[in-house]
């Protein structure tokens, strides 16, 4: 009997289906809560990287503090003064870790990131030289229509050792041999 399915093939077919389609449906949404707030993050840096100062500010939030108490403007100043200080900066973000604090509204994040400047970014990769590694707390508010907003900033210097293992393998594929 060719091209007749038997009804437990039919069945297996019908899921199958179903479940292709519901995948298809729930992937043309809005990228998860998490998601969108590594993007966040990652456009931040890639934003300062290209000197965007104004859209940087864009995305941080008002209310918009660090660990020392700079307000946007007094970032804004810092972020200047210290790409006025160094050409050619490149930073990677490395690991990211997101918790959703408040579904829809608030989530923390820890990220590693490493800063160079200098040499276009083919010199580093054979002088194996990655950079200054640096640890990130940040809190993000959800604004409606307005995405996901940096709202407070703590950094500091840390070691290669210290970094995520998700962050030295990411390193590992940027600087081979490291």
């Amino acid at each position: 009997m060719r091209g007749k399915l038997s009804r437990g093939a039919v069945r297996a077919v019908s899921a199958a289906a179903l479940a292709a389609a519901f995948l298809l449906q729930a992937g043309c949404g809005s990228p998860p809560e998490e998601a969108q707030v590594k993007e966040t993050v990652k456009e931040a840096a890639r934003r300062a990287e290209k000197r965007e100062l104004a859209s940087l500010m864009d995305l941080l939030d008002p209310g918009y503090l660090d660990f020392r108490g700079r307000d946007k403007e007094s970032t804004k100043a810092m972020v200047e003064d210290y790409l006025r200080s160094f050409r050619g900066v490149v930073i990677h973000v490395l690991g990211v870790k997101v918790e959703i604090t408040e579904p829809g509204a608030r989530a923390a994040v820890t990220a590693d990131m490493v800063f160079s400047s200098g040499a276009a970014e083919a010199f580093r990769k054979l002088a194996r030289f990655t950079g200054d590694y640096f640890r990130f707390d940040l809190e993000l508010e959800k604004h409606e229509g307005d995405g996901w907003k940096i709202a407070f900033a703590e950094w500091w210097s840390v070691s290669l050792s210290d970094l995520f293992p998700e962050s030295v393998n990411i390193l590992r594929e940027l600087f081979p041999g490291l």
